[in-house]
């Protein structure tokens, strides 16, 4: 879960909201302005990450786990367990 928030949503943050840190008087345009950027960049790039990990879920869960004592059923288990967590990990992202 930390994943995606630290490499995407903390990275973006990082770059692009202390730019909108607009001086006094200038008002809130530029603020949401940035947000709305932030966001649709967070959006543009956890989205496919999110799809991707829903798709690769078995063949990631296979290369990783599959040896010694996890079997098939194992393999199956955590593949649906990552694929239920795939979202979570994208909405942690936002």
């Amino acid at each position: 879960m930390e994943f995606p928030l630290g490499v995407f949503s903390i990275a973006l943050a990082t770059v692009i909201l202390p730019g909108s840190r607009a001086p006094r008087g200038t008002g809130a345009g530029t603020v949401h302005r940035d947000a709305r950027l932030a966001l649709r960049l967070v959006v543009i790039v956890v989205l496919p990450a999110t799809a991707a990990l829903i798709v690769l879920s078995g063949p990631l869960t296979v290369t990783i786990f599959h040896y010694g004592k996890f079997d098939e059923h194992d393999v199956r288990m955590a593949s649906l367990a990552l694929t239920a967590y795939a979202p979570a990990c994208s909405r942690s992202a936002w």
